[in-house]
């Protein structure tokens, strides 16, 4: 991968699980001043990126 000069990566939790905001500021009612801020974050499937070859 380091030749072709891709990575994989994904959005979101490493393990894959999706974060709920909502469920979690009823779970954890000390964050609740982050509520504004706190947005869901669905899982995403793992991507594969890489530079563009310009032969």
């Amino acid at each position: 991968m380091a030749k072709q000069m891709s990575f994989l990566g994904r959005y979101g939790h490493p393990d894959g699980s999706t974060f709920n905001a909502k469920q979690f500021l009823k779970e954890q009612p000390q964050y609740a001043w982050q509520g504004e801020f706190l947005r869901d974050k669905p899982h995403q499937p793992w991507v594969n990126f890489s530079a563009r070859n310009k032969e």
